[in-house]
């Protein structure tokens, strides 16, 4: 993260976002559409509350997520599709109010309140929350281990740039 952090940073010194402007819009359209449809199809096991899927290929993921159909919570859908719904009847008002955040309200205040005892996961579930912040620590520096991490970190950080661009020329539309 530390070194994505520093790239991205370098990155922004140099004013390589400029070189963004180079990519023409379809393929940042492309490139936000596909990044949408793969975390949407990544989530579907949490939508439908049964087990994550083992697999990495995200076909065999939601092929995976449809063989336990049988296992489905649909109270747990009903709420994810709420959430939806909800944040497309606010979306005239996205500029305005936080609608991914209202929306996330409604649908806790509902699977809190309506339907308590329907089996919905919800994050004390999946894991503890601690009352306090995670203590900082500093791992030792190993350069073999940076020139290993320097590929990836540097593809994230190129990711990371054009999605930032990318959601600015949207918003500035």
């Amino acid at each position: 993260t530390l070194l994505v952090g520093l790239i991205r940073l370098g990155l922004g010194l140099v004013r390589l976002g400029r070189m963004v402007d180079l990519v023409p819009n379809s393929a940042f359209l492309g490139f936000t559409i596909a990044v949408g449809i793969l975390i949407a199809l990544g989530q579907l096991h949490h939508l439908f509350g049964v087990q994550q899927p083992e697999h990495s290929w995200v076909v065999m993921r939601v092929a995976e997520v449809f063989k336990q159909i049988s296992s489905w919570n649909y109270f747990s859908a009903a709420v994810g599709t709420l959430v939806l719904v909800v944040m497309l009847g606010l979306d005239r008002f996205a500029r305005r109010w936080p609608v991914a955040l209202l929306a996330i309200g409604v649908a806790t205040f509902f699977s809190s309140v309506v339907l308590h005892d329907k089996g919905i996961r919800v994050v004390r579930d999946i894991a503890v929350v601690k009352a306090q912040l995670p203590s900082f620590d500093m791992h030792p520096v190993e350069p073999g281990l940076l020139i290993q991490l320097l590929p990836g970190a540097i593809a994230v950080s190129l990711i990371g740039l054009v999605e930032a661009v990318s959601i600015a020329q949207v918003l500035a539309a």
